[in-house]
């Protein structure tokens, strides 16, 4: 168990870091509206097993000893209305804390606090949709959240991504055909650049409307990411989409 749970943690960080490298550049406020734009857009293209994420990763307050950092990781716990834990765990070189709830709607939020031998920490929040019903409901717990980071001196900064099974079942290349439109037409984006092989589709755009914004070297903008995946035994298609990019295996 303590195997895995340590294995988890080195997944989480890897994500963690690989989310920061972008909200450096990101220009995000309490009012972000991408997510009021892509769940809409998703409902045309995504029927059941939908899931949305929001996540929130930046470096947060420094830390003394594996005391203050329990006592700061209880603070955060209570500013974004979450149970305070008392269990820390300890790796060989981090801390971390975790406290996590559902609300009645039935979306999951997470805190993930980290903490590094030199006193600095990252903070990752996450709020998770698992239900078509409750999709519309995160934008609120999103603007709740954001709220919250500002209050403790935060600027938010979201990765968005919405994941399910394709309205149509259909080669990659009619799945591409179909859903090049939406993307063009609704937000006005422009393909950066594409990869292509026997089962996925990963498209990476550049559009105004998106407001969290990506570098790609030192010239070329992305905010947003479309990939279609087969499932080689059922042939399903899955589509996820992220802003400004796909942080979850798809």
């Amino acid at each position: 168990m303590k195997r895995m749970i340590e294995y988890s943690v080195i997944i989480l960080l890897a994500i963690g870091i690989a989310v920061s490298l972008w909200t450096v550049h990101a220009d995000a406020d309490a009012a972000n509206p991408d997510l009021e734009y892509l769940i809409p857009l998703s409902k045309q293209i995504i029927t059941s097993d939908k899931k949305v994420i929001i996540k929130h990763t930046s470096s947060y307050r420094s830390f003394t000893s594996k005391e203050s950092f329990a006592q700061i990781g209880r603070e955060v716990s209570e500013q974004l209305n979450l149970p305070s834990s008392s269990a820390i765990i300890e790796g060989q070189d981090h801390l971390l804390y975790q406290a996590e709830a559902v609300d009645s709607e039935g979306i999951e939020t997470k805190l993930l606090w980290i903490g590094f031998p030199n006193g600095s920490s990252e903070l990752i929040i996450s709020a998770e949709a698992n239900h078509l019903q409750n999709a519309d409901s995160i934008v609120k717990v999103q603007k709740q959240l954001a709220g919250n980071l500002k209050a403790m001196g935060v600027k938010p900064s979201w990765n968005i991504m919405i994941q399910g099974s394709a309205a149509l079942s259909s080669s990659l290349k009619e799945q591409d055909a179909s859903l090049l439109p939406l993307f063009t037409k609704q937000l006005q984006a422009h393909e950066i650049n594409r990869y292509e092989d026997a089962g996925s589709l990963s498209i990476s755009y550049y559009s105004p409307q998106i407001s969290n914004t990506t570098a790609i070297g030192e010239k070329e903008k992305m905010n947003l990411q479309l990939a279609v995946h087969r499932n080689s035994i059922t042939q399903q298609q899955r589509i996820t989409i992220g802003s400004p990019a796909i942080s979850i295996e798809y």
